[in-house]
């Protein structure tokens, strides 16, 4: 019999989806893993009282749930520690936090399905797959990456493109700590390794068995959303008002990723040059992003540079709060969001979360 064990990581922000999602996650799982600390990743606190709550309700669902708890240090001049080890802070302890999962379950399970907090399963569908495919699945397949419908601001609003994020692999990968422990994170596992022995963009009969309600929230969830977690740093705006140009210039971090010979750097770049150069996630012109960083540290030696706030970085709650004061609910099947068209759907999981008029 395949056994199938779950690691999800939660924080207190969570709570809208975590009682619902687990309940999907018990069927399918032999095993459940919720691996959680008292900091989110940005090192900042949680509401523990909150975190306290949902460990006893999730105890509480099935005997199925271990409940295991890391410790988010705050000591951020180790970030030039993990810098050299090509990974920077949140994402090191977003990577801890799934492999203490996997210790967790140990050998116990055939294969390890790693979700976040806001990502369902559809059961029925799934238990069809795992019957019907997995169970005979070559030895030779370590990784099998999964499609996911994707949803913006209601859990009705599904976009008319997949996501592929969620990830299941074989226990045995996580013997390789650059698997592990790389700024790519879970998407690491099918996007740069083991290229002949995964598969990608699994559906089940042309349906996809995940639903990723990742902005399914309020406005201000957002904003603690885009502050704490682990693609933070992915969207941090930089002002610097150079008195020589006599102009206002903005910088957009992003990362320069050379995974194949692990090598990693932070880089910067004009900020709108980052669409052109950033499609396909590797920014080939080094030349250009060195001369941005030298640029950059000069202007902030002489305090020239200041940091905007996450919201203001991420077009993401801009484009949140322009929709909830403007958008008819009549215009929704021709909406777009962050250029994604949306179609309207039933709410499947009957998630009751305020996030529109």
């Amino acid at each position: 019999m395949t056994k199938i064990g779950t690691v999800i990581c939660f924080t207190c922000s969570d709570e809208i989806f975590l009682e619902p999602m687990i309940k999907t996650v018990i069927p399918i799982s032999d095993k459940i893993v919720l691996v959680y600390s008292d900091r989110y990743l940005n090192g900042e606190m949680q509401d523990i009282s909150k975190l306290n709550k949902l460990i006893a309700l999730y105890k509480s669902l099935s005997n199925k749930i271990k409940v295991v708890k890391y410790d988010i240090e705050t000591n951020f001049e180790k970030e030039s520690e993990f810098a050299i080890n090509n990974i920077t802070w949140k994402r090191y302890w977003m990577c801890l936090a799934r492999k203490l999962g996997v210790m967790e379950l140990g050998n116990t399970c055939d294969w390890i399905l790693q979700l976040d907090s806001d990502e369902f399963v559809d059961i029925n569908l799934f238990n069809e797959w795992k019957k019907n495919f997995l169970v005979n699945c070559s030895q030779d397949i370590k990784i099998i990456n999964f499609d996911n419908y994707v949803y913006y601001w209601s859990p009705t609003y599904q976009a008319d493109k997949y996501e592929n994020s969620i990830t299941m692999v074989r226990p045995q990968i996580f013997e390789n700590n650059n698997i592990v422990y790389n700024e790519w994170e879970r998407t690491a596992y099918h996007k740069f390794f083991l290229n002949s022995m995964k598969l990608m963009n699994v559906k089940y009969n042309n349906k996809s068995m995940f639903h990723h309600y990742s902005w399914v929230r309020t406005e201000e969830q957002l904003k603690t959303k885009i502050k704490t977690w682990g693609h933070a740093d992915d969207h941090i705006l930089i002002e610097i008002v150079d008195p020589i140009k006599n102009k206002v210039i903005k910088l957009n971090k992003i990362k320069v990723h050379y995974m194949y010979s692990d090598l990693y750097s932070t880089d910067w770049i004009e900020e709108n040059q980052y669409n052109n150069e950033y499609n396909n996630e590797i920014i080939k012109e080094r030349n250009i992003a060195k001369k941005w960083i030298k640029y950059y540290e000069k202007q902030k030696q002489q305090g020239y540079v200041k940091n905007l706030p996450p919201h203001k970085a991420h077009k993401i709650v801009e484009e949140f709060s322009k929709f909830l004061h403007s958008r008819n609910i009549k215009d929704l099947e021709n909406m777009e969001i962050c250029n994604v068209k949306i179609k309207i759907v039933d709410n499947i999981f009957n998630l009751q979360i305020n996030s529109s008029k």
